[in-house]
């Protein structure tokens, strides 16, 4: 099996139907080019100040890109990979309304969730050359992990590419159906295929909170950037 590709967000049976069954879908054409060129602009600046800070502190024995770390702005997630916080004030065409109110990102998220759903947070996940793979998670588990009957989503995330990413990037691999399980403790062991698909810009990815996925090791010389909602 692989990822469901719709062509368009104006498609919201097919988005619903697959995000449903599959816990992951992905949006051909959803924002355009220049939009995103714009957003990708915000977010190499954000990443570039963020590495310069991170920076600032290796004299002192903090190698960042070796180590698991937290912060307010910026977390690791893995060997050379980011998880920088963006804000309105620093990055305004990510937060305007023709990203964040996007008709057809709203239409589905509004079918699958609600009209009442609110933007949790927003990010920018880099993973620069020479980037490990990650283990496989859930970036979150059951909203009600002691009600045996499986619910509906209560978080969704929205991938959106900054750049075409390549095969030699990575592409964030997805194992079908994991959004269905229940909440699992340690490492979680994957015995069917992974799979991904291809996202060139202006396409984005939608998959439950509750999806196994992994972002891949970046071989590459060229950071592969993503903005998520």
């Amino acid at each position: 099996m692989s990822i469901r590709v719709v062509a368009n967000a104006q498609a919201t049976d097919l988005l619903e139907s697959a995000l449903s069954e599959d816990g992951v879908v992905a949006v051909a054409s959803l924002l355009d080019p220049d939009l995103v060129s714009a957003c990708k602009a915000e977010a190499d600046a954000l990443i570039a100040r963020t590495i310069e800070r991170l920076d600032e502190f290796e004299p002192a024995g903090f190698e960042w890109r070796g180590r698991d770390f937290q912060f307010f702005e910026c977390a690791s997630r893995g060997r050379s990979r980011l998880d920088i916080r963006a804000t309105p004030d620093v990055c305004p065409t990510i937060f305007s309304d023709a990203v964040v109110q996007c008709p057809g990102t709203l239409g589905l998220l509004q079918r699958v969730m609600g009209p009442d759903l609110k933007l949790n947070y927003a990010g920018i996940v880099v993973a620069l050359p020479g980037a490990d793979a990650q283990s496989w998670h859930r970036d979150g588990g059951n909203l009600f992990p002691d009600i045996e009957t499986h619910l509906p989503a209560h978080a969704i995330n929205v991938f959106i590419p900054l750049v075409d990413v390549s095969v030699e990037q990575g592409r964030t691999e997805f194992v079908l159906g994991t959004h269905r399980l229940r909440d699992v403790d340690g490492e979680i062991q994957v015995s069917t295929t992974p799979t991904s698909t291809a996202m060139p810009i202006g396409s984005a990815l939608f998959f439950d909170y509750r999806t196994v996925h992994r972002g891949p090791g970046n071989v590459a010389q060229t950071p592969r950037a993503v903005l998520y909602l």
